[in-house]
């Protein structure tokens, strides 16, 4: 890989061959930005947000008889919406699109800033190898126009301010995301188990500032606290819907409780007349469900216990503790789908920045190496335009999405182990501990 990386800055160095890749990005860029707004003027999640945004303006109701299949986000990204609902149908797929993009480069920057003081001098593997591992993602989220890059947006902006030493500032962002999409909330036990008050402070006060306050001073008391509890009562149908079903059931999603049910129970990958089964086990769903919580504990006691408190600078390890909240809040969260996994942007930044730049054994630049290959044939082997239809709903009915996510987090967080080991053995040999 240290070849073929040389060979790539060496490339990017000539000017003939980088106009020809801007020229090259640029076309593909514009087709696909065409096709984008194109179809966002179908019922995708980006017409779906727009009349949302248009209810909170008319005062019309964003939660009627079963809409949670339409708008299942909190009453506060409504509200985010709402200014966009001004716009022709046309003008807000195009803006919205844009809007995305830009929150896609942002989240890019972000991540890099996370990871290395200086945004100058990046290899372009740094660009390259992310963009391809998140590539279905990112454009599951570009083509149906869904709310993914704002939390991912405003959760990287919150940790970069918190990094910028601006915690309370910084929670406050955060809970942007949090308000849109409830996952990001798993940073809030995260920042008080770290004893970091203030950030944890921003994030609940951000909370109640956009999901109650907020609402209440643009709708009224009655009717903001009217949609907030309707949306509390329509999500629970939702993770119903992707929880245990009866048997030979569709179990849709790239979480850690589908996986389970299509791996050990006879439910079906995938929808229609004649249903594919993948099931080595034919267990009770009551009983894998009770198995995937099981398995979200220990995940989470096994963070916890990498993230115990030291005297070990953050600076080195914050990285890669935001990374692992960030892919175990999409892993176990019950809602995750192909899309949602944006998330790994920040986390494959975060693994080929350690690769190519960290002080690491070669025993742990074998182990990324494998990681990252594994992610780019995982991430994007299962493509259509790949393996064909038929081999790819099947490859994403085993989950090659969750499965990348897994290996991320498996390498992340020995890399962290071993991190923190040798920064604590340092800090021995310079007699800063006992």
């Amino acid at each position: 890989m240290e070849k073929f990386a040389d060979w790539l800055a060496v490339m990017a160095g000539k000017k003939r061959v980088r106009a020809a890749a801007i020229v090259a990005g640029i076309a593909i860029l514009a087709m696909f930005s065409f096709r984008c707004i194109r179809h966002g003027m179908h019922i995708t999640d980006s017409y779906i947000f727009y009349n949302a945004g248009k209810a909170i303006v008319e005062g019309g109701n964003l939660y009627g008889p079963q809409e949670w299949r339409a708008f299942f986000n909190p009453p506060f990204f409504a509200v985010f919406m709402a200014p966009f609902s001004f716009l022709s149908l046309a003008g807000f797929c195009v803006v919205w699109y844009f809007f995305n993009l830009g929150l896609l480069v942002g989240s890019f920057l972000l991540s890099i800033y996370l990871v290395r003081e200086r945004l100058r001098g990046i290899h372009v593997l740094m660009w390259l190898l992310p963009l391809v591992i998140a590539l279905r993602p990112i454009a599951s989220n570009m083509t149906l126009g869904q709310s993914n890059l704002v939390v991912l947006f405003f959760t990287l902006a919150g940790l970069a301010l918190y990094k910028k030493g601006l915690p309370l500032v910084g929670g406050i962002v955060l809970a942007v995301a949090v308000s849109a999409k409830v996952t990001p909330a798993l940073f809030i036990p995260f920042f008080l188990y770290k004893k970091q008050w203030r950030m944890a402070t921003g994030i609940v006060l951000g909370c109640f500032l956009f999901s109650v306050a907020l609402p209440v001073l643009l709708m009224g008391y009655s009717k903001a606290l009217h949609d907030l509890a309707h949306w509390w009562n329509v999500t629970r149908p939702m993770a119903v819907a992707m929880g245990p079903k009866a048997t030979g059931a569709y179990v849709p999603g790239q979480t850690l409780r589908t996986f389970l049910m299509r791996l050990l129970t006879p439910s079906s990958i995938e929808a229609g007349a004649n249903p594919t089964y993948i099931n080595v086990l034919n267990l009770a769903p009551e009983t894998v469900e009770l198995l995937s919580r099981g398995i979200s504990g220990l995940m989470l006691a096994l963070m916890a216990w990498n993230f115990r408190s030291s005297p070990v600078s953050a600076q080195t390890t914050a990285p890669i503790e935001f990374a692992l909240v960030l892919l175990t809040m999409t892993m176990i969260s019950p809602y995750s789908r192909k899309a949602h996994y944006v998330s790994m942007i920040f986390p494959s930044i975060v693994m080929v920045h350690h690769l190519l730049e960290g002080r690491l054994d070669n025993g742990s630049k074998k182990l990324l190496k494998a990681a990252i290959i594994a992610a780019l044939i995982l991430g994007t082997g299962a493509a259509p335009e790949i393996c064909g239809r038929t081999l790819s709903n099947l490859l994403s009915g085993i989950g090659t999405i969750f499965i990348t996510a897994m290996i991320m987090w498996s390498v992340l967080n020995v890399l962290l182990f071993k991190e923190r080991t040798t920064l604590r053995k340092e800090e021995v040999e310079n007699g800063n501990i006992c």
